[in-house]
């Protein structure tokens, strides 16, 4: 017997962090909801709007929704990886933080030249693609991706998105 974990160790040690990220960031979530829930509302000439409140309940949803994902998850069987994906060395590949890195830098550039909704198409399908995401699930969800910033910022918060130089939309 040798002295590194088993497989089965390696996994149910997988399996229990994303149990605790989960209900970490389900207990996080709550706390944050009861926080948010005192601050005031924001009415201007009678009309409702999104006030200091919106922000941090809406992220504490969605913190919510991710920490039942991760349970959820962990309590599933984990997919069988292959052996060389473990030992695969990292020569001659692009670093993944490199590539986050570079598509923040180039992010503010492509918006001006092809506009906001083309530029985070662009930018969320490439990073998707070279992240070995199939491609039409990367197509989907950057052109989602995009359709819900727009939603968000133009139409719930009344902010207009920088239009493109060459794509104007």
């Amino acid at each position: 017997m040798s002295g590194s974990p088993s497989r089965a160790t390696i996994l149910r040690g997988e399996k229990m962090s994303d149990t605790i990220l989960g209900v970490f960031l389900i207990v996080l979530a709550i706390f944050v909801l009861i926080s948010s829930s005192s601050f005031p509302n924001l009415v201007v000439r009678g009309e409702k709007l999104p006030g200091p409140k919106y922000f941090p309940s809406l992220l504490s949803i969605l913190m919510i929704l991710l920490g039942v994902f991760y349970i959820v998850s962990s309590t599933l069987k984990f997919k069988k990886r292959e052996k060389n994906q473990i030992e695969k060395s990292s020569k001659g590949q692009v670093s993944p933080l490199l590539v986050v890195l570079a598509s923040s830098i180039l992010f503010v550039p492509v918006i001006q030249l092809v506009g906001t909704t083309v530029g985070v198409i662009a930018i969320t399908f490439s990073m998707m693609v070279f992240f070995r995401v199939k491609w039409y699930y990367s197509a989907v969800v950057s052109v989602a991706l995009a359709l819900l910033i727009r939603l968000v910022f133009e139409v719930l918060f009344k902010v207009p998105l920088p239009e493109g130089t060459l794509i104007p939309l």
